[in-house]
C-alpha cells in the first residue's frame, strides 16, 4: 500500500524496518503462547485399571502431567520425574471407592474417582454377574471424571 505525501510523492505505509519489527513482535508473541499453553491447562491424571499384587493387595498405577502434588484418599503419593505413580495398598473386600486428587503449582486441582469391587481373586478373573431384578451388569472397574 502506498501513501501520498504533501508534495505528491508516493511512499510505503510502513518502512521495511517497521515491517521487520512487526514480524518479530508477532513471532515472539506466538512463541510465548505456545510455551505457556500447558500452564493454562492445569493438572491431568491418567489411571490404569487396578490390579492385584502377589501379596493380594491392590496396585494403582497411572501417570500425571503438570502436577506438583498427588494424593490418593488424602494420603500424599510420590511421583517420578516423568509424573508416573504406583501405589500398593490393602483395601477391604467389597465395593471400594478411591479418590485421586492432583494439584498443580498454582493450586488448581483435578480429581479422578475410581471404583472397583475388591475380591480375593485377581482382577479380570471374576465372572460378570447379572442383577436378576433389574437386568443390569455389574462391572469390576469404573472410572469417572468429575
Amino acid at each position: 500500500m502506498m501513501m501520498k505525501t504533501a508534495r505528491g510523492k508516493k511512499r510505503p505505509l510502513i518502512s521495511v524496518r517497521q515491517g521487520i519489527v512487526l514480524c518479530a513482535g508477532i513471532l515472539v508473541f506466538a512463541y510465548t503462547l505456545v510455551i505457556t499453553a500447558p500452564l493454562f491447562k492445569g493438572a491431568s491424571i491418567t489411571v490404569d485399571p487396578p490390579s492385584k499384587s502377589e501379596s493380594g493387595s491392590t496396585v494403582l498405577r497411572g501417570s500425571t502431567e503438570r502436577v506438583s502434588k498427588l494424593t490418593i484418599n488424602n494420603l500424599e503419593v510420590p511421583l517420578s520425574e516423568e509424573g508416573a505413580f504406583a501405589v500398593e495398598r490393602a483395601y477391604p473386600l467389597g465395593y471400594t471407592v478411591v479418590v485421586i486428587r492432583a494439584s498443580d503449582r498454582f493450586g488448581r486441582t483435578t480429581e479422578r474417582i475410581i471404583t472397583f469391587v475388591n475380591t480375593k481373586e485377581p482382577y479380570g478373573t471374576q465372572k460378570e454377574t447379572s442383577d436378576k431384578k433389574s437386568g443390569s451388569r455389574l462391572e469390576s472397574f469404573e472410572s469417572r471424571l468429575n
